[in-house]
């Protein structure tokens, strides 16, 4: 900071009211100005006239001759009266255009001394060495952050770190290299952080980091970016090690409390090695995330060639039960093959759910089918001791959600009721159609009138406390205890949010806990029959471009297609498919392309297309989890049918995308 107070031009700046002061001299030499020029028009204006009655007695002569020498003496006084004025206005012009220039002086005078106070400010919070913030923001701002925490609900993690050994860097290879190394640790602890984290230099080699938004846990995982730091200077390799300390702030904690603490911890590891063994495992645990990574990468890709061949399979399966006479003895065999490709689906969609980042596209769901999947898996999960009821109503409505969505709500709020009765005891798993009114809607905050499928799940656990169950929703606080998967039921409650339904929870000490979710239901409108469609087409206009790489599924969605009344063109990638387009003389009704083609991308090949048939329909046929970021709008969209799908699947969507254009048709 010295060299901050020898640095020339750090004097105090021009206050305000010398600024001010300034301002009102030009206003007023303005005003003077303007007052001096009214003034000279008004004399001219004088002196006009007086040049007129001068001109009177070349009329008059005979009556005004006495009075000539008059006249010219007051000719000669008015004269000499605008001399004077100008004399004055020269005068006055001259003073006005020095005092501009002093003005002009002083206002770029100001603008430097403003340029360089903003400087001098940020050398104030920065330390010159490291580019860091210094000691004096952090005093500054720590009691704010933690302010904001506290007013938002979101935790704030502080952290402290010192560079060890630094002062035999300096005994041992001088002081260039001492600044060297605390010039490149500081460099590589603002890599290791996040963006929004605030790192600042509060001494010779004591560092600090501000992380708001963090968690205490997650903090080895940035240290663990700091391991392996060396400096070369002069040729040598320098090794640089660092003691840390962290911690989580505490509701009604002060700052300083903070600090104690953060700065205990630091000296707890450089007696212990503390923060070292914790690096350790989340290097491992980063390992462990990586291999998880790579393992989910492969599934993907596995699960997406096992969804295809169980479409075959299945579509197959529906085509020859559909041929097949309801007295046939194959058909019971065909449908266990359906079933039994239907499973297999279901278990692939499941391991999908926890490999893939993003949701699936959403489906019309059968919250009782669900169930009846998912039972297989929820009973060995709860034990013998637990006992299990699935009640389910007839008749029940469906839902437009994310499969994944349903099996994850389900999941979390079964492993919650489990660990919540300790063992044994009832859980009891509910379905049914509820309309709510808007009394429901005006005594429960955030819910909504209309029609929803309810979903109960009921346990005979210990049940919770008002003060508990009053912040069952929110994170936890790291004082909370108890048995309760407080991150899972704050996951839960935001994917309930995001499909539009509502959750509540209800509970007593030792009689037990009951969640109910409301999700939307969805009305199913009736869809034309794809016969009915191709039937209601006129000639020529029946054809459909069907773009797929694998074999087998291509050739199932054409027979089908073909099955329906649809003349069918086939195609193996983007230029086959461009191919067959340009040969075909009539229209393309529709073109079924995977999302994932070989060489040209899905939208170009529509591109392409839509170019000579704009009113030619797309279907993107696709799995969720292979699409990727780069396919996510399509995903999304009304022209995507997720991959595994059935026959009923690929009939409702090209319903959907031909119905009313069909109907149009006819019409006409």
């Amino acid at each position: 900071m010295d060299e901050i107070k020898n640095l020339p031009g750090s004097q105090p700046a021009v206050e305000s009211g010398a600024l001010e002061e300034t301002r009102r001299r030009l206003k007023s030499l303005e005003s003077r100005d303007w007052w001096l020029w009214g003034t000279a028009v008004t004399i001219l204006l004088l002196i006009a006239g007086a040049l007129f009655v001068m001109q009177l007695p070349a009329f008059f002569h005979e009556q005004q001759i006495a009075q000539s020498r008059e006249l010219e003496k007051g000719v000669r006084a008015l004269f000499a009266l605008v001399a004077i004025f100008s004399g004055f206005a020269i005068y006055q012009q001259i003073a006005i255009k020095r005092l501009r220039g002093r003005i002009a002086s002083q206002i770029g005078m100001m603008a430097a001394l403003e340029a360089r106070a903003e400087v001098f400010e940020k050398l104030a919070i920065l330390d010159p060495l490291t580019g860091l913030f210094n000691r004096r923001f952090a005093t500054d701002h720590l009691p704010s952050e933690i302010a904001r925490a506290e007013r938002q609900g979101y935790p704030f993690t502080l952290l402290m770190v010192d560079l060890n050994g630094f002062k035999q860097i300096n005994d041992v290879y001088g002081h260039a290299a001492g600044d060297q190394a605390l010039r490149e640790f500081a460099h590589a602890l603002k890599r290791s952080i996040r963006s929004s984290d605030l790192p600042v230099r509060i001494g010779g080699d004591e560092f600090m980091v501000l992380l708001p938004e963090c968690r205490a846990y997650s903090v080895p995982e940035a240290l663990a970016r700091l391991k392996g730091l060396v400096v070369k200077h002069n040729g040598l390799e320098i090794t640089l090690r660092f003691s840390a300390g962290w911690a989580e702030w505490r509701p009604g904690e002060t700052p300083e409390q903070l600090v104690e603490r953060t700065d205990h911890a630091v000296y707890i590891d450089k007696r212990t090695g503390k923060a070292a063994e914790q690096v350790l495992r989340a290097e491992a645990h980063q390992r462990e995330g990586q291999k998880l990574q790579v393992v989910g990468q492969v599934t993907g890709r596995v699960a997406h060639d096992f969804n295809n061949l169980m479409t075959v399979i299945t579509g197959y399966s529906e085509m020859l039960l559909g041929n097949l006479e309801a007295s046939s003895p194959l058909r019971s065999q065909v449908e266990n093959i359906r079933k039994a490709a239907a499973n297999a689906t279901q278990l692939t969609q499941q391991l999908l759910a926890f490999t893939r980042k993003t949701p699936s596209a959403p489906k019309i769901v059968d919250l009782n089918h669900v169930l009846t999947d998912m039972e297989g898996l929820i009973r060995p999960l709860l034990g013998e001791r637990v006992n299990l009821t699935i009640d389910r109503a007839e008749d029940i409505a469906h839902i437009h959600v994310p499969a994944a969505y349903i099996e994850r709500t389900v999941m979390a709020l079964i492993n919650n009721a489990r660990d919540a009765i300790a063992g044994s005891g009832d859980i009891t798993i509910s379905t049914s159609n509820v309309i709510l009114d808007e009394g429901f809607e005006r005594t429960h905050p955030g819910a909504r009138a209309g029609a929803y499928v309810r979903l109960v799940v009921a346990d005979s656990g210990g049940g919770m406390d008002p003060d508990t169950l009053s912040r069952i929703f929110e994170p936890a606080s790291p004082g909370d205890s108890g048995k309760l998967k407080r991150p899972t039921l704050v996951t839960l409650y935001g994917i309930v949010k995001q499909v539009g339904g509502y959750i509540t929870a209800e509970s007593e000490m030792r009689r037990g806990s009951r969640f109910t979710v409301y999700f939307p239901q969805h009305i199913l409108r009736a869809q034309p029959s794809l016969l009915d469609l191709s039937e209601s087409a006129p000639d020529g206009k029946r054809t459909v471009l069907v773009v797929e790489s694998v074999d087998t599924l291509r050739e199932m969605t054409s027979e089908f297609l073909r099955s329906e009344g649809f003349h069918v063109l086939q195609a193996t990638n983007a230029s086959d498919a461009m191919a067959q387009a340009n040969s075909h003389n009539g229209p393309i009704l529709l073109t079924v392309t995977d999302v994932v083609l070989p060489g040209t991308s899905c939208r170009e090949l529509a591109a392409l297309l839509k170019e000579r048939r704009p009113e030619m329909k797309v279907l993107y046929i696709g799995g969720y989890a292979e699409t990727g970021a780069a396919y996510e709008d399509i995903a999304r969209g009304p022209e995507f049918l997720e991959s595994p799908f059935t026959t009923t699947d690929l009939s409702r969507k090209i319903g959907e995308l031909l119905g009313a254009e069909m109907a149009g048709t006819a019409a006409d």
